[in-house]
């Protein structure tokens, strides 16, 4: 009989069945990573999508609140929208969810209509979401809302 047509015994099947234990390894490793990574970043955009609404929903009430101010009063505080009707943006409802909004936005309450108007869309600083992972672009809805505060205060 010839060697080279014998079947694979001993050390030979051995170190092949090792081989290929180890791939079946490495590659439950990389589908467990490809999940993890799929899952996390996956979080990563509903959140800064769910930051992204909450800002466009911040913008709309400090663009009511100037409005019905004749375009002279930034406001102060969260409590300064308290005096505007309850409203249902969908992805979030004023004033029921007043405390989740204040934590996903950021809004500069020291500010006034002036310095509003005199800062770029790009580099606007007024209102800001809440630090996280993924970042979005907003200049659109700060120029919006400078465009509401600027009629509003009729510049």
């Amino acid at each position: 009989m010839n060697d080279a047509n014998a079947p694979a015994s001993g050390p030979t099947r051995r170190r092949r069945g090792r081989y290929i234990g180890i791939a079946l390894i490495v590659v439950a490793l990389l589908v467990a990573a490809g999940l993890w990574a799929t899952t996390y970043f996956g979080r990563q955009a509903v959140e800064a999508q769910r930051r992204y609404h909450a800002v466009v929903c911040a913008c709309e009430l400090i663009a009511v609140h100037v409005e019905r101010s004749g375009g002279k009063d930034w406001p102060r505080s969260w409590d300064d929208f308290d005096a505007l009707p309850a409203r249902d943006f969908n992805s979030f409802a004023w004033p029921r969810d007043k405390e989740l909004l204040s934590a996903l936005v950021e809004i500069d309450f020291a500010a006034t209509v002036g310095s509003v108007l005199a800062q770029s869309p790009e580099s606007f600083t007024a209102v800001r979401p809440a630090p996280g992972q993924e970042v979005f672009p907003a200049a659109a809805i700060y120029e919006s809302l400078q465009g509401r505060v600027r009629r509003a205060a009729g510049r």
